[in-house]
């Protein structure tokens, strides 16, 4: 009878163990299939892909959005566009792309730190334009603040602001969700079967991310089934409103030119009227001697369908000369709104 138990046990316990055994094996198959496309660099023991583009007198730096599972693929939209005018590189953060999982915690500071050594590593120096989505424009606005010398311009992708979570709605939201499961979710292979599944989410969220190529989806596929939900992201994830606080007691240096795009879809989605995601950026424009809004008609991910408007204007933007040292800060941050027939 104790020997039938112990077999129960044993086959109660392997039927555990064998979706973590089968997605680890398929990972290490992923690895040998798919090479990164880039350089990988040693920061503080750990590997980080950085990938780079195109030639220019500028260097601009593209930092991902909370998620994002492959930056360098996620990208390409935009960087199709400006290479031949701009040396555009993707770090991918720890936990993102073909970068190795974050030994440390998410805070807004390491993150920064760790990306900085990284682009030096792969023989890159400053000064850079940052050029960020979504939460990265709390880790741009740190880097900036902290070492104004590295950051000659900023471009926000309808980015996270300081004090979203100063709004009751959105962080209650925010204190509501559950992370706990997530990180085992992905080691038992879940975000590769849905990635695999004939849904119509599954099948737009990887053909989004894949730049608009769809030879890209199969390494997609891979990078989205390795990296989302995965214990890096997480923790960053919930560090989220913690960065936001401490990214308060922070101000870009009126030297560092900045434009910012803001979706309208992000705009009419919020869940409540009680916090203005179009003045907010506008705050942060009028605090420098040298910022713009831009008003783009897309939804959250606006690389992804108005690469084309950013483009244009990106280019435009850092086409002209730096403005001098002591020009005032104007009255009222300038909104320009997508003008649907220009083209770049």
């Amino acid at each position: 009878m104790k020997r039938k138990h112990l077999w129960t046990a044993a086959a109660a316990l392997a039927g555990i163990a064998a979706p973590f055994a089968i997605e680890a094996a398929q990972r290490g198959i992923d690895r040998l299939r798919y090479a990164p496309p880039g350089e990988m660099v040693i920061v503080r023991g750990r590997r980080m892909h950085v990938y780079s583009e195109g030639e220019g007198p500028k260097t601009i730096v593209f930092l991902p959005g909370l998620g994002t599972p492959c930056p360098a693929i996620d990208f390409m939209p935009l960087v199709t566009r400006l290479r031949r005018q701009f040396r555009c590189v993707i770090p991918e953060p720890f936990g993102y792309g073909y970068s190795d999982a974050a030994r440390r915690p998410r805070t807004s500071e390491n993150i920064v730190e760790e990306l900085r050594e990284g682009l030096r590593a792969a023989g890159f120096r400053p000064p850079y334009v940052l050029l960020g989505h979504s939460i990265a424009g709390i880790y741009m606005l740190t880097w900036a603040a902290r070492y104004p010398s590295e950051v000659e311009a900023v471009i926000g992708d309808d980015t996270s602001l300081p004090t979203q979570f100063d709004d009751p709605e959105l962080k209650q939201a925010h204190a509501q969700v559950r992370y706990w499961p997530y990180p085992l979710l992905n080691r038992l292979g879940l975000m590769r079967l849905y990635g695999r599944l004939p849904l119509a989410a599954s099948r737009k969220r990887l053909s989004d991310l894949s730049g608009g190529d769809p030879s890209r989806i199969p390494r997609v596929r891979s990078l989205s089934a390795r990296n989302t939900l995965s214990r890096t992201i997480v923790d960053e994830a919930r560090r989220v409103p913690q960065n936001c606080r401490a990214a308060q007691r922070l101000r870009f240096p009126k030297a560092c030119r900045l434009l910012h795009f803001v979706a309208q879809g992000s705009i009419d989605s919020l869940p409540t009227a009680g916090f203005d995601w179009l003045a907010e950026h506008q705050k942060q424009a009028l605090s420098v001697s040298d910022g713009r809004c831009v008003l783009l008609p897309g939804d959250h991910y606006l690389h992804h369908t108005e690469a084309d408007a950013m483009a244009r204007e990106i280019r435009e933007f850092l086409s002209q000369p730096q403005p001098a040292p002591a020009a005032p800060v104007r009255p009222v941050s300038p909104i320009r709104r997508f003008a649907p027939g220009r083209k770049s």
